[in-house]
Formats: structure tokens, C-alpha cells, sequence
């Protein structure tokens, strides 16, 4: 933790210190910014275009600026996603650069991704993970059904399985863990009915027809098919 806010002081000093944001330097020194706002100005500068002008860069500058004064800095981290729109280009172009944005944002938590998982010998395991927000709601709901309450039917199930030589979860001679107890406990269970609902597969919205229809709407011009819009894990 000590390490990684060095880290931060060091990157937030360079980007003061460096050609442009004179802006966001005179607010930061003015109180007016937290540190934490001035280090999303300054990567939201970084991505905008090579093609905008200098006048256009200041503007959105500025108009961050304003923002950060204003939102919270997870509402703020949000918006500055949208910074372009400040220059007065297109729906389109803002969308295209909204979505690289979360492409990158994407790919990096991905290789930021880790999965540990320590049996602790007592059916039981500890699970430590650092995933992608889209990846671990998925989960959170998925961990949520089984060890809910309601769920109880299936550990008694298990528990009677075992009469029949079965290994209780987290018990295996290899080390591993048996965690698919909703499979192991099937044939114990009664089966459903034929009016019982059928799971449900997820199946994402196109990125790119989501985008251009939720920026266009932010921008004042609607464009593509009508959609909801980036959830908050696709712009976190």
C-alpha cells in the first residue's frame, strides 16, 4: 500500500510538472482539485486524440476541471471517459474513443486477474481473487445461490450422500476440492418439474451498438439502435 501511493505521488508530480495542465495545476495548487481528481484530468489528457488542437485540448481541460469541482471522484472518474465530447466532436468519435477506452480497461484487468484458492483441511476453502468487475458480479451472484439459506436442502442432500461412500467437499486424497455440489447432489434431489424455469444464458449486448446509442444520447445526438446504455461495469 505505502509502495503504490508513492507510486501515485510520483505520477501525480510528473504530470504537473509537465508540458500542459496548466488548468488543472492552478486549481490543484488553489485547493480547488484533490490529488486523486488530478490524476484522472491528467490520463484523460493523455488518451484524448493527437489530432486535437491546443484550443480544443484546453477546453476539455477545463470543462474536467469544472467536473471535478463538482461530481465525486468515481462519478468524475466516469464522466472524464466522455472527454472528447468536451471538444465538440462527433457521437460517433466520442463513441470510438469511449469504447477503446474500455477495450484497454478491459484487457488490463484481465492481466491483472488472479485466483487463489487455500483448502483449509476442514471442508472448507478460502478464496482470494482479484478479477475483472463484470467477471465478479457474475460470480458474487453465482456464490450468493449456493450458500444462501434457501440452498439448505442441498448440504443435507450431500451430507445423505455420503452413507454411500462419497467424499465430503474439500476432503479429496488429491488435495482438491469437490465443489460442484449442485452436480453431486442431482440424483438425491427431486427432479423438476416440467414447468420449472430453464436456466438463463446471458448473452451480452454488442459493446460498439451500446455505446454509440448511450454516448449519442449524452451528446444531444441520438445514433444507432435504442439500447440501456454501458452499465456500471462496463464504465466502472
Amino acid at each position: 500500500m505505502v509502495r503504490a501511493d508513492a507510486a501515485r505521488k510520483v505520477q501525480l508530480a510528473t504530470a504537473l510538472d509537465g508540458e500542459g495542465l496548466a488548468v488543472t495545476r492552478a486549481a490543484f495548487d488553489a485547493g480547488d482539485v484533490s490529488s486523486r481528481c488530478v490524476g484522472i484530468i491528467a490520463a484523460a489528457m493523455d488518451k484524448l486524440p493527437e489530432t486535437l488542437t491546443d484550443v480544443e485540448r484546453v477546453k476539455v481541460e477545463t470543462s474536467l476541471v469544472q467536473k471535478a469541482q463538482q461530481l465525486n471522484p468515481g462519478r468524475f472518474y466516469r464522466a472524464a471517459k466522455f472527454a472528447l465530447a468536451d471538444a465538440e466532436r462527433s457521437a460517433a468519435e466520442v463513441a470510438e474513443h469511449v469504447e477503446a477506452q474500455l477495450v484497454d480497461q478491459e484487457c488490463r484487468a484481465y492481466r491483472l486477474a488472479t485466483v487463489t484458492m487455500q483448502d483449509l483441511g476442514d471442508g472448507t476453502t478460502r478464496l482470494q481473487a482479484l478479477l475483472p468487475t463484470f467477471t465478479a458480479r457474475m460470480l458474487g451472484k453465482v456464490l450468493q445461490s449456493m450458500t444462501a439459506p434457501r440452498r439448505d436442502h442441498l448440504r443435507q442432500a450431500a451430507e445423505a450422500a455420503l452413507a454411500d461412500g462419497q467424499t465430503a467437499a474439500g476432503d479429496l486424497s488429491d488435495g482438491s476440492v469437490a465443489a460442484d455440489l449442485h452436480a453431486s447432489t442431482r440424483q438425491a434431489l427431486a427432479p423438476p418439474s416440467a414447468s420449472a424455469r430453464p436456466l438463463t444464458r446471458l448473452r451480452p449486448l454488442g459493446r460498439r451498438r451500446r455505446v454509440l446509442a448511450w454516448v449519442g444520447g449524452r451528446v444531444g445526438t441520438p445514433i444507432g439502435p435504442t439500447s440501456t446504455g454501458p452499465t456500471a461495469a462496463d464504465v466502472p
